[in-house]
């Protein structure tokens, strides 16, 4: 049985190549989703310790794929979300700088720009080609003494990777803190945090982790965390946080110190139905196996450059060592090429002036030999 027998069965696309944006729930996520709706269903409030549960399984599960401790993520409703709080909490002082690079999804931009904003800050602009090549542009850059740089392992258009070894050595080099977007990399490449470590990663989960939507985690280093100012505190944030509800009166405390886990940022109530679906889908990761699944993605990958080059087609190759495999091309025949392709049952993307093809681990030869040559007839009808 093949892994898309076996996981995603009712999949409606002949080829789906498009989980650099959202994925497809598998087949046990989907049921996990199902699973907590119906124990809510059934018992209401004692649905409550039940997405606890999974929660905490979650932490455990993903602490094994980061290589790190439990203790050092939360759990977050997107990256957004994760990025934001370390924008807003993070020790910054009026004057201090901030390296962001140019071309970056504006979830990784945005946050830190009203940060900048807050706490008036100088934002240092690089491209990730400066991060790669260590051109002069950083070391002027870290000259200038920046707190903090924030980057994406990945970048969403062009796939251009950035490796972890070398953010893990400009960190220990320059003593920059490293807050990195992982998004578009994690699941389809892995990560160690022991071995190469970063101050901050966040990634929401419904891409390459094959999540749902509304799900994902911030890590903290643990040499990071009490530095954190807790700007968003909300009623989940302290000690003890659920003991006035349930060990009767004289545990309502406004002044209840602030928890020293990352788990801190898990403030309010998230929805239980996303986090079972990453739960069950971090799972799979798991159970299928870390290193096959990148090793199978990087395969199709690879196999679509080298197809998409032997076509005549334009792949951006340089530094695209993870899942994204893209091909600049101009509007409005981009839109128009996504089009025909969907009515033909393939799945891509087109982001930023780009086509770009996503596929995962259970996706087949067959099914990108078919996308190929869907756009070869289709690029000899222009």
């Amino acid at each position: 049985m093949s892994y898309q027998e076996r996981y995603f069965p009712d999949l409606a696309y002949r080829a789906y190549l498009n989980h650099a944006a959202i994925a497809p729930l598998a087949r046990p996520v989907a049921a996990a989703v199902r699973d907590m709706v119906d124990v809510y269903g059934r018992q209401g409030m004692k649905g409550w310790s039940y997405g606890a549960a999974r929660r905490n399984n979650l932490r455990l599960n993903l602490a094994k794929m980061l290589g790190c401790d439990p203790d050092d993520l939360g759990l977050v409703s997107n990256t957004s979300h994760g990025l934001m709080t370390v924008a807003h909490e993070y020790p910054w002082q009026a004057g201090d700088r901030i390296v962001l690079l140019r071309g970056e999804f504006p979830g990784n931009v945005l946050p830190w720009l009203s940060a900048a904003r807050r706490f008036h800050l100088e934002v240092l602009w690089l491209d990730p080609r400066d991060i790669s090549e260590r051109t002069a542009a950083l070391a002027k850059a870290l000259a200038r003494r920046p707190r903090l740089i924030a980057l994406s392992w990945v970048q969403y258009q062009t796939g251009w990777t950035l490796s972890l070894e070398d953010l893990a050595a400009l960190r220990a080099e320059s003593g920059i803190h490293v807050c990195l977007d992982a998004i578009q990399g994690l699941g389809a490449l892995p990560m160690d945090l022991r071995r190469t470590p970063l101050d901050f990663v966040v990634s929401g989960a419904h891409k390459w982790l094959l999540s749902p939507e509304g799900c994902g985690f911030l890590y903290v280093h643990p040499d990071r965390m009490a530095a954190l100012d807790p700007f968003f505190a909300g009623w989940q944030s302290t000690d003890q946080p659920v003991d006035f509800l349930f060990e009767g009166a004289g545990h309502v405390d406004y002044r209840k110190p602030y928890r020293g886990e990352a788990s801190r940022v898990e403030w309010a109530t998230l929805s239980p139905y996303p986090f079972a679906g990453m739960d069950a889908a971090i799972g799979l990761f798991l159970e299928v196996g870390l290193d096959e699944i990148s090793r199978r993605i990087l395969e199709l990958a690879r196999y679509t450059r080298h197809l998409l080059t032997e076509a005549g087609f334009p792949v951006l190759r340089e530094r695209a060592d993870a899942g994204i495999v893209s091909l600049p091309m101009a509007s409005p025949r981009l839109k128009e090429t996504a089009r025909r392709l969907d009515q033909a049952g393939i799945a891509v993307a087109t982001p930023d002036g780009h086509l770009r093809i996503a596929p995962h681990f259970y996706n087949r030869e067959d099914q990108i030999d078919f996308a190929v040559d869907h756009l070869m007839r289709l690029a000899k009808l222009d």
